[in-house]
């Protein structure tokens, strides 16, 4: 009974865990606009989880009316001009469901100081991740946001 026990307790600790190995070094920078703050890495290196570069950090502002906004900064968390950022980016919405993760994919477009896209109409099941890719100078950069309520 307890290597029951133990094998239960085990396998619903890595289903707990399942996206919630970070992409990148963990940050715990105090958000500039109210939003969650996460490591920019080089989308290439996502595997690598925590042992992943820091390139940049990211900032993801939710609106009340779906709108986001994802702001790119300096390791050290100063503004960061997105000049050689491509004008279109993307991002990715998971949820957790009773088959795996639904994904469901936005447009993000390079606004001034942010990349600003919206969220599907309608509730979404919490906790949810965004990872968001944009493209600096040819280079592919992916800021997840995980455990989102």
């Amino acid at each position: 009974m307890k290597k029951l026990i133990l094998a239960l307790v085990l396998l619903a600790s890595t289903a707990v865990f399942a996206h919630d190995g970070g992409h990148g070094p963990q940050v715990t920078d105090a958000p500039i606009h109210g939003g969650a703050v996460a490591p920019a890495i080089q989308a290439s290196d996502a595997k690598l989880g925590r042992k992943a570069n820091l390139i940049y950090k990211g900032e993801l502002v939710r609106s009340e009316d779906g709108t986001v906004r994802v702001y790119v900064y300096t390791p050290k968390m100063k503004a960061l001009s997105l000049s050689k950022f491509e004008k279109k980016g993307k991002a990715v919405l998971e949820t957790k469901s009773k088959k795996g993760w639904d994904k469901k994919e936005l447009e993000l477009t390079l606004a001034g100081d942010c990349f600003i896209g919206a969220l599907p109409k309608g509730s979404i099941r919490t906790p949810y991740n965004i990872d968001v890719f944009v493209t600096e100078n040819g280079k592919k950069l992916l800021i997840a946001f995980d455990n989102l309520d």
